[in-house]
């Protein structure tokens, strides 16, 4: 039979295959010229990358900072939350970024990172997903991240490796970069996001490709693919000429086959009852026989599949051992002050026999326990920099040459840290920034807010806000503690990058700032979110994200003042056969004590737990929470996480990063969170988020909320940045309803006292108050409960009554309104309502029963400041109005 135009041309088109119309954005082969496939991306500029071999032609390898730049407003690809898939094959020499576009910002970015240990992540800034198959740097791995209805899927080598769920909102205009994230610095802050190996055949669709694709396009691409078999050789030999192999310790043997006429070829290898297929449609097979303890012995089969039936040799293999496994022990001081460095060396017995019997580079696998200490290792042993606590550490190492590991360790006494400077502090002109010393050792400036001593004008009064300029974008509250007298909180601004400003207070009203000691050229990361806790022995320690790290720290208090902490250190948590470590996700931590066992749950989507009973060693546990509840919308996550037992229940604080803050409550057992009850916090864009808590010495629990009030869309920016609500005391009585009202310490503010009492309001109508008007205020009405289908205050009225900004009950709907904001709230029957209104400038933040608590924000004209009620559908009396006006808590600083 004879088919086809033998004088046909074949044909290769990449513009063909690569196009809009089959869902790709971009397809960068990484050859020479640079060039986008699809002609998305116009002007590439190469900084450096250098042509390498790769796996479908040639590839890019970077180092030193070396990157590819696709522009900072390329359109085209996927927006907002639509289907989108990025792809790669990368081959890793240390942590970093190989693929990396979207804008920062949360759930804005995609792309492919390799953490150090070594994992692949999509990193969605807090949310993504991580694998867990990907175990080793200097291998080519195919990585694939497809997105769809809030689902973000990660392949590794044709396999689904990871599931998380979020909710994109990529803009229309992205930046897009090769080989390092978007604005990583050339630093040693910004050098774990510069990618170090090689990137090729990165390609972006606008859709979300299946697994059977995903699959398809590896099977094609990998190495000795599989898809198509052999070229069928003529004849009918079917031989193999080894009749036994003796193979010594990691030494390799080709074996030959002749399989004339054979359509398959299979290579299997079979010890101990188990089959594995080593390689598929070689004629020559290259066995290898690794390391191991003891002669062993095997079977290597070779199966052909031939038209009539399949063929099968068996080779008998024994694998003579012959390569020494280490010994050794370890030298060391028995005492360490923890203040200078001291080293630990094994001393190997019998290096040079395995160098002679060709052992492999040796490998080493430090342990430390029973101490926190800052440690770094080094070829051939372990410098211990500086402890954090003390006590009697154990030193342990493993040793392996390629073999089985060897075990031995040490025991080192180490003395309590004494609380000296970790810091030296240069003040600049004028006392706002000053100059420290970084990890380089380069000296470094960071912006000291100034604790202010009077509100500006149209400025807030009574609530604590960030005093600097507002370009520090101050944010997040975190890491709050009582000790020694005072309430201390940090809270992130930008200042030397992502900092942590830190403010004291003996009464949670009047504060003070604090140097500014936890900075990124100090630690190495940029300080994102976390809490503070204390240890068994009741000292300060604070666990918190490494922004751009990838990774939760936890430093240790070294003064009281809380302005020197220890070097932070990584929680690296083990885990055991059979867990899925792609689900241990670091971000926005927790931590807290329960008996003698720390739990830390990492923040964003998965709600990962780990566990430890030193601070030092941890141990994945698996997923924070048994459940969750049938009202958090798919995409939402758990980050700026804050659990802590109230009443008979456990309460979790937390955000959703698409609607702010909200709260479970629920039981805590058996190292699992069964939630209960799930209810917001937050009604309208960020302006309650980021909740952080602490418990006061006589047993409240106090909260603070960032209250950010910038809104683009209504071209809307603060006078002040770095807002924190008012501080809430949180309680649970039996009836199982949290309980939320504003700090009594607020009381201390008030003077100036008024009151109206017994006001009638007719139906559809209003009633101004006389004399009791201001924007620096607290009022508490007390309105009884009647018919009204709506009654309320409005405040910030001209004289008139109207304009102004309505604060509404509708016991009907069962809500209360603020502005346009509906908050649920329910008035049982025959209760009276009270509110309680604190009008702070443009801040007005309301308490209702005792059972909600919400913010909102209104710009009004300086002369309206009255206030007046108003009633909808009946009567209503209002039994009590008294009002204070509010002292600046900038008058006096504690």
């Amino acid at each position: 039979m004879h088919w086809g135009n033998a004088s046909a041309v074949s044909e290769s088109s990449g513009k063909a295959v690569f196009d809009k119309s089959n869902g790709y954005c971009s397809v960068l082969h990484m050859s020479d010229p640079m060039e986008d496939e699809v002609g998305t991306v116009a002007n590439i500029v190469n900084h450096g990358a250098t042509l390498s071999g790769g796996m479908i032609g040639e590839s890019r390898h970077f180092t030193n900072g070396q990157y590819i730049d696709c522009g900072d407003h390329v359109t085209g690809y996927p927006s907002g939350s639509e289907d989108m898939t990025t792809e790669a094959w990368i081959r890793a020499e240390r942590q970093g970024w190989a693929v990396d576009w979207g804008h920062p910002g949360g759930a804005q970015e995609n792309g492919l990172r390799m953490l150090n240990p070594p994992a692949i992540k999509n990193d969605c800034w807090l949310n993504g997903v991580q694998g867990d198959s990907m175990r080793s740097l200097g291998q080519w791995y195919h990585c694939v991240v497809a997105y769809r209805d809030g689902e973000m899927s990660l392949y590794v080598n044709g396999k689904q490796d990871g599931i998380a769920t979020f909710q994109l909102r990529v803009p229309e205009s992205v930046y897009m970069r090769i080989g390092k994230r978007h604005n990583a610095p050339d630093n040693i802050y910004g050098r774990r996001e510069w990618w170090s190996g090689d990137v090729d055949e990165v390609r972006i669709s606008s859709v979300a490709r299946s697994a059977d694709w995903i699959k398809m396009e590896y099977e094609n691409q990998k190495p000795l693919q599989t898809l198509v078999g052999p070229i069928v050789r003529q004849g009918n030999t079917f031989s193999v000429p080894q009749t036994q192999l003796i193979v010594q310790e990691g030494k390799s043997v080709a074996v030959a086959a002749k399989a004339d006429g054979a359509q398959k070829l299979y290579w299997i290898t079979r010890q101990a009852g188990r089959e594995t297929i080593a390689a598929v449609d070689r004629f020559t097979f290259d066995f290898d026989a690794g390391r191991v303890i003891g002669d062993q012995a095997l079977t290597l089969q070779l199966k052909a599949v031939y038209a009539d039936g399949v063929r099968t040799r068996e080779i008998p293999v024994v694998i003579k051992e012959s390569i020494q496994e280490p010994v050794f022990t370890l030298t060391a001081p028995p005492r360490w002050d923890g203040r200078e460095s001291i080293e630990v060396v094994p001393k190997i017995a019998n290096m040079e026999q395995m160098l002679g019997q060709g052992a492999g580079t040796l490998q080493y696998t430090w342990l430390v326990s029973g101490v926190a200490v800052k440690k770094e290792t080094a070829p051939g042993k372990l410098i211990l920099q500086r402890a954090y606590t003390g006590g009697r550490m154990t030193v342990t190492l493993a040793v392996s040459n390629g073999g089985a590991e060897t075990v031995s360790a040490t025991r080192i006494v180490v003395k309590e840290p004494t609380m000296d400077g970790v810091s030296q502090w240069k003040p600049a002109k004028g006392g706002r920034a000053c100059q420290e010393v970084g990890l380089d050792g380069k000296l470094f400036a960071v912006d000291i807010p100034v604790t202010p001593t009077k509100p500006r004008p149209g400025g807030l009064a009574y609530h604590l806000f960030h005093p600097g300029e507002k370009r520090v974008f101050p944010a997040d509250t975190n890491c709050a503690f009582y000790w020694k007298g005072r309430y201390r909180l940090h809270y992130i601004y930008y200042s030397a990058g992502y900092s942590f400003a830190h403010v004291s207070s003996k009464d949670m009203v009047h504060w003070r700032w604090h140097p500014t000691t936890l900075t990124p050229p100090k630690t190495g990361h940029g300080m994102f979110s976390g809490t503070g806790f204390y240890t068994k022995e009741g000292k300060p320690v604070m666990i918190y994200n490494g922004e751009g790290s990838g990774k939760n720290y936890i430093a240790f208090a070294l003064d009281d003042q809380l302005e020197k902490w220890s070097a932070p250190m990584a929680i690296e948590a083990r885990v055991r056969p059979g867990q899925n470590a792609s689900k241990m996700k670091q971000g926005d931590p927790d931590c807290w004590l329960d008996g003698e066992t720390y739990y830390a749950l990492s923040g964003g989507t998965p709600h990962a737990l780990v566990k430890s009973t030193d601070l030092v060693n941890w141990d994945y546990v698996g997923m924070f929470m048994s459940k969750d509840m049938p009202d958090v919308g798919r995409g939402e996550n758990i980050s700026c996480a804050n659990f802590f037992p109230i009443g008979n229940k456990w309460m979790l604080l937390c955000i959703s990063h698409s609607r702010g803050a909200r709260y479970y409550l629920g039981d805590w057992k058996n190292e699992k969170y069964t939630p209960e009850v799930h209810r917001r916090m937050n009604w309208k864009n960020w302006e309650f988020f980021a909740p952080e808590s602490l418990l006061t010495p006589d047993g409240r629990r106090v909260m603070w909320a960032w209250c950010h009030l910038h809104n683009a869309r209504e071209k809307y920016d603060p006078p002040q940045g770095g807002i924190q609500s008012l501080p809430r005391e949180l309680s649970l009585p039996k009836d199982g309803v949290l309980r939320i009202k504003p700090l009594r310490e607020l009381e201390s503010l008030r003077y100036n006292e008024k009151s109206e009492t017994k006001i009638i309001i007719e139906s559809d109508s209003s009633y101004m108050l006389r004399g009791i008007a201001g924007d620096t205020l607290e009022l508490k009405v007390v309105i009884k409960s009647g018919a009204a289908k709506q009654v309320g205050v409005q405040v910030y009225c001209d004289n008139a009554g109207t304009s102004g900004f309505p604060i509404a009950v509708e016991p009907e709907s069962k809500t209360l309104a603020m502005g346009d904001m509906k908050i649920p709230f329910e008035v049982k029957p025959g209760e009276d309502i009270t509110l309680r209104v604190f009008l702070d400038r443009y801040m007005i933040e309301v308490f209702a029963n005792d059972r909600q608590a919400a913010v909102a924000r209104h710009t009004y004209a300086p002369e309206n400041l009255a206030i007046g009620f108003f009633s909808k559908g009946a009567d209503v009396v209002i039994k009590e109005v008294k009002a204070w006006e509010m002292k600046s808590s900038y008058a006096i600083v504690y």
